[in-house]
């Protein structure tokens, strides 16, 4: 799919949200971003965001990861989100190396 630059907020989070009642709230999803502060910028918003008669923006829990969070945090970030029933990770590259996520088709 190709999303205009203007657009890709407001998709992302439709697709996000969509996925996650879709899936009562049972969903793991990874979303690579390109940059440290795209990843914070986008991750913060998605858990301060509410939409109009939501208690939240979709339910699950948020996690980012990135270059610029130390070794420790990440491997907690990354333990916690393995752990969680459900939830977003939004993370750079770092993340792609090396990981095993078996619970995330």
């Amino acid at each position: 799919m190709v999303v205009p630059a203007k657009q890709r907020l407001c998709a992302l989070s439709a697709f996000v949200r969509g996925e996650c009642r879709r899936n009562k709230l049972r969903s793991k999803i990874v979303v690579f971003l390109s940059t440290c502060d795209a990843v914070d910028f986008v991750s913060n918003l998605f858990q301060k965001c509410q939409w109009p008669q939501a208690p939240s923006m979709f339910g699950p829990a948020v996690f980012r990861l990135h270059g610029n969070v130390n070794q420790q945090d990440r491997t907690a970030t990354f333990q916690a989100f393995c752990k969680a029933q459900s939830g977003v990770l939004f993370c750079t590259d770092v993340a792609a190396r090396g990981l095993n996520l078996p619970t995330v088709p």
